[in-house]
Formats: structure tokens, C-alpha cells, sequence
């Protein structure tokens, strides 16, 4: 949305603005916005307030965004508290540090979220990074799915994508803190996980499908479908499995 006609804004303190389109949006303080709009820019340094829908090419806050009807980006990147109530459309990128809270769908291109993430409906992205916690009742779907067992235990209905990836905060050379620190993991809590190549520790699951699989330290399996290779950590339980053409 680029149109040299469109007027920006200087928010310094406290202001009310209603709905329409504007090229720049830019607040040192907070901003209430009391209809739909949409912007090329949007930067706020303080807190953000939308009583309609929000649509921004460039988003950042730092501090607190609360979307009232739907929120739609091309990139975004939020440090603080992020909540939206509808949707959540990434067209580009968005990066949450801190947490976010979405009453309806996330969807779109590529979603990182360092802290907790809320979706109460369904994900449906390319990429999906969370390091910290999601909660999410629904299906989460996305090409590449990276989850990092932090200190909070996470709830997903089910994980479905190319690659799935659950691993503790110290990646592959973990072994050693895993055995300090293990008990402080973060668990995922999932009714089940499809993909071509899953890696998974600190995952409690009722099936567990795909290509290749890797049923890491503290996982819990009660059953395990894979066409081509299974490797279970010792200190790791599956009920059964079986391979599958």
C-alpha cells in the first residue's frame, strides 16, 4: 500500500486517531485508534490500542499492541505483549519477543515467538520457531516447525509439517546440561505429530508418524508409525511401533 498522497502522523504522549489510511504511523507514548486502518509504517514505542482492524506493511512495538478485530502485516516485529482479537495474518515475517495472545487463526509466511504464544483457534504457517510455550487446542501446521522445551510446558492438538524439530535450549550439546537441568525442561504436550523428519525430546504423545523419527531424552510414546527409520533415547518410552509402507 504506497500512495505519496497519504498523511503520516507524530504521536509524543497520548493521542486518539480513527480509522482510514495513512503512509507512517510513528508514537513515543500510547495511541488509540477507534475504527479499521491501514499503513505503509506503523513504529510505536509505548502502547498501541485498535478498536478496529489493523493492517501495517511494517510494524514495530515496543511495549504493548491490543488489536480489537484482526490484525494483518507484512512484517512485524513486537518486544513486549502482543494481543489480537481475531486473526493474525503474516504475510512476510513477525517476530514476538515476549508473548502473544490470539483469539482466532494464525496464519501465513514465517512466525517466531521468544516467550508464550496463544492461539486459540488453529496455525497454519511456512514456519513456526517458539521458544518458551505455545498453547495452542488446535491443529498447528506449518513446512518447518521448531519448538524449544524452555521452563513452561506446552499444549498443542496436533503437530503436522515437513520438519518437526522439539529441542532443549542447548541444542545438540544439551546432553551433559539435560542430565543438571532436566527436571526444569519444559515438557509438549501434543495428541499427535505427522511429519517427513521429526526430532523430538521432552514430548509426551499419543502417535507419533512420519519418515524418519527420533523419539528423544524424556520423551513418553504410546505409539510410533515410521516408513523409513526409527531411532528411541534410552531414556525415552514407546508403547509400540511399528513400520509402515
Amino acid at each position: 500500500m504506497t500512495n505519496s498522497s497519504l498523511q503520516s502522523v507524530n504521536v509524543s504522549g497520548s493521542a486518539h486517531l480513527g480509522g482510514g489510511k495513512y503512509a507512517e504511523i510513528r508514537c513515543a507514548g500510547s495511541a488509540h485508534i477507534s475504527a479499521d486502518l491501514e499503513a505503509n509504517r506503523i513504529h510505536c514505542s509505548g502502547s498501541l490500542h485498535s478498536q478496529g482492524a489493523l493492517r501495517g506493511d511494517d510494524v514495530h512495538v515496543s511495549g504493548s499492541a491490543a488489536i480489537g478485530s484482526g490484525l494483518n502485516v507484512g512484517q512485524a516485529r513486537i518486544s513486549g505483549s502482543l494481543k489480537v482479537d481475531g486473526d493474525l495474518v503474516v504475510r512476510q515475517a513477525a517476530s514476538v519477543s515476549g508473548s502473544a495472545k490470539i483469539s482466532g487463526k494464525l496464519s501465513g509466511e514465517t512466525f517466531r515467538c521468544s516467550g508464550s504464544l496463544q492461539v486459540d483457534q488453529e496455525v497454519a504457517l511456512e514456519s513456526l520457531s517458539v521458544s518458551g510455550a505455545i498453547q495452542c487446542p488446535g491443529m498447528v501446521t506449518a513446512e518447518s516447525i521448531r519448538l524449544t522445551a524452555g521452563g513452561w510446558t506446552s499444549h498443542v492438538g496436533e503437530l503436522a509439517g515437513s520438519s518437526i524439530v522439539v529441542e532443549d535450549p542447548w541444542g545438540r550439546g544439551g546432553t551433559v546440561w539435560h542430565r543438571v537441568w532436566g527436571e526444569r525442561l519444559g515438557r509438549v504436550l501434543v495428541s499427535e505429530v505427522s511429519g517427513d523428519q521429526v526430532q523430538l525430546i521432552q514430548t509426551t504423545a499419543k502417535l507419533v508418524r512420519g519418515d524418519d523419527i527420533t523419539i528423544g531424552r524424556g520423551c513418553r510414546v504410546d505409539r510410533v508409525e515410521y516408513r523409513k527409520t526409527l531411532s528411541v533415547d534410552p531414556d525415552a518410552w514407546v508403547g509400540e511401533s511399528s513400520r509402515v509402507l
